[in-house]
């Protein structure tokens, strides 16, 4: 029979550690309880897409599209974000999702949003160096 032997102290533990290995233990600690406390932390690119994404689909709602302001809103947001540096910036895993989204949603409306969408899918493209 196995004799149980308890978990180390947790305490005890840590006065083993060197100084270098306490910061390192403690900004990741730090990390992590931010992350627990309000989630992960989104870019830009992917919150003004959900707004955006949000715009396009209460506009389905509406029987004729002319001068809604979501209409206007969505515009506005796919442009800035194609001609904000920021968006090549963020990682490919991320751009790729979103211009995966960007055109199920751009073959689901048809709104006349077809100049900022496209700029929009420009600017997540890819580099060769990706």
């Amino acid at each position: 029979m196995r004799k149980y032997t308890p978990p180390p102290n947790v305490y005890e533990l840590l006065k083993t550690f060197s100084l270098e290995e306490k910061e390192e233990l403690l900004k990741y600690l730090q990390k992590s309880v931010e992350e627990e406390k309000y989630g992960p932390l989104k870019y830009y690119l992917e919150t003004e897409w959900e707004r955006t994404k949000g715009n396009l689909y209460l506009l389905s709602f509406e029987p004729y599209i002319d001068d809604q302001t979501e209409l206007l809103d969505v515009w506005d947001s796919c442009e800035f974000l194609a001609k904000d540096p920021r968006t090549k910036t963020v990682p490919k895993e991320i751009r790729r999702r979103i211009l995966m989204e960007l055109n199920q949603v751009w073959d689901s409306y048809d709104y006349g949003l077809d100049e900022p969408m496209g700029m929009l899918e420009k600017a997540l493209m890819f580099s060769d160096e990706e």
